[in-house]
């Protein structure tokens, strides 16, 4: 402790300073009261950072067992026998044999039918062109079902030196083959026009000449062709007769030339005509050596 004197009226008086370790030892415990309050602190919230870490963690382990469990039992049902197939079911074809069905389809028996992806096997059916349309289904646990549409040919037609089958538009399906082999009406192409868009009203004009009353239609052609003039020319070996109709007014131009036609039958004439043809509202008549209008 230091002690300063000081002289006051001739007195001697004794001056004590500050404890200073007191103060120290004071500061000291206020220091390490504060540590303490925040200890209590900083304890409850780790421990919660832990409890959310722990909890995450239980989740995704969660996860993966589930996540194992269903992959195993996938495989397990996609390898057992009971779901191989065993009856396979086709309907809907008739040109197509059920063997190319079920191998455009990808599909054999023994197959698990859990393991046939139901996209993939339409896509297969569809990329055979005489299919037009497909459906297939599972019955569970071993039946297959498939059922398609084919394309219906109408007529042959030329493409790339090649004759092909086409259907009611023009629209070619698949080569002629030896073993599919159907006579049909031949539509001819010619290079410096385009045949598409007469050959589309193909269906129209089949059901105008049915409503005509002519003894034929456009099945019984042996070609088919789309003229410079704009006609649709269809030629009837049987009968000997060419027959032009103008494309502008299809209905009208096969009324006018059913008319004619019934009228060079009542008069016995027929046997004398080459070709018939009728065009902006009028028909023509041409007989064997001649043209008459």
């Amino acid at each position: 402790m230091a002690v300063q004197l000081a002289k006051q009226g001739g007195m001697v008086r004794r001056k004590k300073a500050g404890n200073r370790y007191s103060v120290r030892k004071d500061r000291a415990g206020a220091a390490v009261k504060a540590i303490a309050a925040g200890g209590r602190g900083l304890l409850p919230a780790f421990l919660k950072t832990m409890t959310i870490g722990g909890s995450v963690v239980l989740a995704v382990v969660f996860f993966l067992v589930v996540s194992c469990g269903l992959l195993i039992g996938y495989r397990y049902l996609t390898h057992h026998e009971y779901f191989a197939l065993k009856k396979l079911e086709v309907s809907g074809n008739k040109r197509l044999a059920n063997v190319e069905v079920l191998s455009a389809a990808g599909v054999a028996l023994g197959q698990n039918t859990l393991e046939l992806n139901m996209r993939d096997v339409e896509s297969g059916l569809l990329a055979n062109p005489w299919v037009e349309r497909a459906m297939v289904k599972r019955v569970l646990p071993s039946t297959f079902r498939i059922t398609i549409f084919e394309r219906t040919p109408r007529y042959w037609r030329r493409k790339n030196e090649e004759l092909y089958y086409a259907d009611a538009q023009g629209r070619t399906i698949a080569p002629v083959t030896a073993n599919q082999f159907t006579s049909m009406p031949l539509l001819e192409e010619q290079a410096d026009m385009h045949d598409g868009a007469v050959f589309s009203r193909l269906p129209e004009l089949t059901s105008l000449l049915a409503d005509a009353g002519l003894p034929f239609t456009v099945q019984h052609a042996s070609w088919i062709r789309a003229s410079q003039a704009g006609e649709i020319e269809l030629r009837f070996d049987d009968a000997g007769l060419t027959m032009g109709l103008g494309t502008d007014d299809l209905d009208g131009n096969v009324q006018r030339l059913s008319l004619v036609y019934q009228d060079l039958v009542r008069r016995g004439e027929l046997n004398r005509v080459k070709a018939l043809r009728a065009h902006g509202r009028r028909v023509w008549v041409q007989t064997h050596g001649s043209a008459a209008g």
